[in-house]
């Protein structure tokens, strides 16, 4: 299984003034809570503390942030997709 980097060259592929769709994987998050404190915007808690996505289609003016949330989450959790 391919593991998601968020330091590759997928950002090459980017579109700007584009909407990304943003994912996390239940299952590997245990709820450090890094992106939502990155990008509270973005990502919010559940009742465990662990990461839901509050906006799955992040504008332009969000993007940054979002991908800074992805890239502090230890378990690589998040998925960003251009």
């Amino acid at each position: 299984m391919e593991r998601w980097n968020p330091r590759g060259s997928a950002s090459a592929a980017r579109v700007p003034g584009r909407d990304v769709r943003v994912r996390v994987d239940g299952e590997r998050c245990v709820g450090h809570g890094r992106c939502y404190e990155i990008a509270e915007e973005v990502f919010g808690e559940d009742d465990r503390g662990h990461c839901v996505v509050q906006l799955a289609e992040v504008p332009p003016e969000l993007q940054a942030k979002a991908r800074q949330g992805a890239a502090n989450c230890p378990e690589r959790a998040i998925e960003i997709d251009d």
